[in-house]
């Protein structure tokens, strides 16, 4: 009686799992769209053993193509991408920062 338990609970867990939404996929398990943009804009650089830039929102790693945006090098304030044949170098862009008053 034990093991029928046991299986049973088994496939209860296994069919939760068939089921669950992977967590790395945007809601509604749809693909993600095209991005249609005429401009693009650095907001982010991390530098490390795998440097990465975040463009439009998405984070790229150097040599990853997608949306016909290809990142090329990172440089420290700075990064070369290929976008729709053209390199051309992004600038990041500091941004201001509210900071509060101390009473």
């Amino acid at each position: 009686m034990r093991w029928i338990s046991c299986i049973f609970f088994s496939l209860v867990v296994w069919a939760t799992m068939a089921e669950a939404r992977d967590p790395t996929q945007p809601p509604g398990g749809s693909a993600p769209q095209k991005i249609k943009t005429k401009s693009l804009k650095l907001t982010g650089i991390f530098q490390g053993r795998q440097a990465r830039a975040v463009i439009n929102g998405e984070i790229f790693t150097v040599g990853e193509r997608r949306h016909g945006i290809e990142l090329l090098k990172v440089e420290s304030g700075r990064v070369l991408v290929k976008w729709h044949g053209t390199k051309q170098w992004l600038t990041l862009v500091p941004t201001k920062v509210k900071r509060r008053e101390r009473k």
